[in-house]
């Protein structure tokens, strides 16, 4: 007899005297035809190995386990593992008060079509999804749920060309851990947002290495519980003028812990309680950063652009005012590589906080040479220092000209608050200031803009007897 009727006899056993029956492993097919035929017959810790192939059909999808604690796994992982929905039904739903004992592992599910139309959690269950890929999964219905829904474990999953046909989400989840998952879009029709990360009631939820990519928002973070804690991740909008990262709470815990935002990052205006970026990179030279209207968001040692930021954000300590450094060459290149160039300030060898500031580290070094035959141009955007006077009071500055008509020069200390101000009349190029003695010694963020909204920037280092 193969364990499975073990297990069955023996689960009779632990049922008629109140203990708890020895699990077993049911294979599909070799026990039964169908992943559905082999969970009716399995009990809670009962594993349900499914061999190499493609299932599809009845019995199939719309898996049920009921109220069983059950493993389902794909023998030999997502490679070769299929569950296809052929675009009726999801994969599988839970909803029994099930406990993060519930597990789904090692699978490529495809085409759901549904509520939830990969997996969907509801009732207060759990589930530890694992090394799992959702293609082509499709969210549907007048609430607007999202291609996956729940709650539980989600480790090393990967949501590839999902969306929702009446929502924005590919991904909604409302607590416990998601770890080393990506959300890629549809790249003929990408959701509006990567995933919408929720914690309710005494759930937290924990996200960390992870990547989010939307054409709305790479993710919109919903907290209103216990807390949300995000580490590490990266966060991506397709969309021109859409934000990498939207944020909207009342009254509850946001910590977002070395990360990365390409693009906007908005905290919508009305949102109230406490949210602290922590060595995090916000805009990545290219987008905004607002801030709310009540509660100050805290930056500690985060890099970012003052000049494009707006709302209640205190800058808690020194801050990384310059382009974070990217290999990636271009804002445009959304896809493109976040990691840092060797001469990155976000490197701890490169800024004053002595931390590594984003989700990545060193990934490229810096081109030292011209190609053959170029010769070496400035930098348009630079400001250049002809004269400094470190132990005096003034600096000659040279302006590029990329700058037309009125300037505004700013001084900015690492925290970005302005310490002083000057307007620079018509197209002067050379500008000679006059620092007060209130500017002690230090590094400071030296930052022109014209008319237009042209920029350009400098360091500038005083030492003050």
């Amino acid at each position: 007899m193969r364990s499975w009727i073990s297990s069955l006899f023996a689960a009779s056993i632990a049922v008629a005297h109140g203990v708890s029956a020895r699990a077993a492993t049911i294979e599909v097919p070799a026990d039964f035809p169908t992943i559905q035929a082999a969970i009716d017959v399995s009990v809670s810790g009962d594993v349900v190995l499914v061999a190499p192939g493609t299932y599809s059909g009845a019995g199939n999808r719309d898996l049920d386990p009921g109220i069983r604690n059950i493993e389902i796994v794909g023998a030999h992982g997502p490679e070769l593992t299929f569950i296809d929905c052929e675009g009726s039904g999801r994969a599988l739903w839970v909803h029994g008060g099930q406990s993060i004992d519930m597990k789904l592992e090692g699978f490529t599910i495809r085409n759901g079509l549904h509520d939830g139309g990969g997996v969907y959690v509801e009732n207060g269950s759990f589930i530890t999804i694992r090394e799992c890929r959702f293609e082509n999964c499709q969210g549907t219905g007048p609430s607007g749920v999202a291609a996956v829904r729940g709650q539980g474990d989600l480790v090393d999953v990967v949501f590839e060309d999902c969306s929702n046909l009446t929502a924005i989400y590919v991904l909604q989840w409302r607590g416990g851990r998601i770890t080393r998952c990506r959300v890629e879009p549809n790249e003929v029709s990408p959701p509006l947002a990567g995933a919408i990360l929720e914690d309710l009631g005494a759930q937290s939820l924990l996200v960390e290495d992870s990547v989010f990519r939307g054409r709305f928002a790479g993710s919109t973070l919903v907290p209103s519980g216990s807390g949300l804690t995000v580490r590490r991740c990266e966060f991506i909008s397709e969309g021109a003028e859409a934000p990498s990262l939207y944020i909207a709470f009342q009254g509850s815990t946001l910590a977002v812990e070395e990360c990365t935002a390409v693009g906007n990052v908005d905290i919508d205006r009305s949102t109230t309680g406490s949210i602290t970026f922590d060595r995090s990179i916000l805009g990545g030279g290219c987008g905004e950063v607002q801030g709310p209207d009540f509660d100050p968001v805290v930056l500690v040692c985060c890099a970012y652009d003052p000049a494009a930021a707006s709302g209640l954000i205190h800058a808690f300590g020194p801050q990384v005012l310059e382009d974070p450094g990217f290999c990636a060459v271009a804002c445009s290149d959304v896809g493109g590589n976040h990691e840092l160039r060797s001469d990155s300030p976000c490197l701890p060898e490169n800024n004053i906080c002595g931390v590594q500031i984003g989700a990545y580290g060193e990934g490229c070094a810096v081109a030292t040479t011209e190609p053959d035959g170029v010769e070496p141009l400035d930098d348009p955007t630079s400001i250049k220092i002809v004269s400094r006077i470190p132990a005096g009071d003034s600096v000659r500055l040279e302006l590029p000209e990329s700058l037309q008509g009125d300037v505004t020069l700013q001084i900015l200390d690492c925290s970005g608050r302005v310490l002083a101000s000057w307007q620079v009349a018509g197209n002067a190029r050379t500008v000679d200031l006059s620092l007060d003695r209130q500017i002690g010694s230090g590094t400071f963020f030296l930052r022109a803009t014209d008319s237009l909204g042209s920029l350009a920037t400098a360091k500038l280092a005083t030492v003050r007897d």
